[in-house]
């Protein structure tokens, strides 16, 4: 019996190493990449951001967050104040149009949250920080949803958080993209992956499209047209270490994750 042992023991492991696999969760980061030469990389101490400029505003985005966010701060750079219209701006994704304004009112109720902070310790420079802040407010009044924003001289915009870059699973939304003909990444552990893409066929594309004029009555229109693609997946299994989600140590303003995938998804059912 004793000569057993071992073989028994190596045979457990093997089952428990086999259902724990089965039931593993595999986390995506996914990296981003402009298009056109106006957007910038900034390199901070603590982030990465795109950054748009020209003569009139400077632009920061910030896409790090469960399925990315398209989520930006305006800057003016003039002595002058301007105003963006939010009916002739749109986020584009994959060529679809979503709309920034609607014709509607909106009812201010007694809580109210946000799920991130703006915080600037240096000149313009802004970070995301991910809390939970409530606050409560009056009584519940109906409130005009506004069309034309003014900002004036000098001043920053606060962020719009208005829509996901990815909302729905790699295998429904971009099944071409799953580990099939993923490229294991050198040096890495044996479930780390690399799926890359470029400019030309890529699963994603989204633009920022901005009117804005300096005149309140726009005689003079000026626009803003800021695309960005997926360029690479990189697919690891899902880990957590004394400070959270360990894939948290790839967090980049350019880029953002899908966790909680199942195996299924990335490799299909032959793996």
């Amino acid at each position: 019996m004793k000569k057993n042992i071992p073989i028994l023991f190596f045979a457990s492991s093997i089952a428990l190493l086999s259902l724990f696999s089965g039931c593993a969760k595999y986390v995506q980061i996914i990296y981003t990449a402009p298009m056109g030469p106006n957007i910038k990389v900034d390199k901070r101490t603590d982030n990465t951001f795109y950054v748009y400029e020209d003569s009139i505003v400077k632009i920061v985005y910030y896409f790090w967050a469960e399925g990315g966010v398209m989520s930006f701060e305006i800057y003016n750079k003039l002595q002058i104040p301007i105003y963006i219209d939010w009916k002739k701006s749109s986020y584009i994704a994959n060529n679809v149009k979503n709309d920034y304004y609607a014709e509607k009112e909106v009812k201010a109720s007694s809580s109210v949250s946000s799920t991130y902070l703006f915080n600037r310790p240096a000149d313009w420079y802004s970070v995301f920080i991910p809390i939970t802040a409530t606050g409560t407010l009056g009584n519940e009044t109906a409130v005009k949803e506004e069309r034309v924003t003014f900002v004036p001289p000098m001043a920053w915009l606060p962020p719009r958080l208005e829509y996901k870059i990815i909302v729905k699973s790699p295998m429904e939304d971009h099944a071409h993209f799953n580990l099939k003909n993923a490229k294991e990444i050198a040096g890495a552990s044996a479930t780390s992956y690399s799926t890359t893409a470029d400019s030309t066929n890529s699963p994603v594309f989204f633009r920022n499209f901005i009117t804005y004029s300096t005149k309140e009555n726009f005689e003079k229109e000026y626009y803003i047209n800021n695309s960005f693609y997926i360029k690479e997946y990189v697919t690891m299994l899902q880990k957590y270490n004394g400070s959270g989600p360990a894939y948290f140590d790839y967090k980049d303003g350019r880029n953002f994750y899908l966790p909680d995938i199942d195996r299924y998804d990335l490799f299909g059912s032959g793996q």
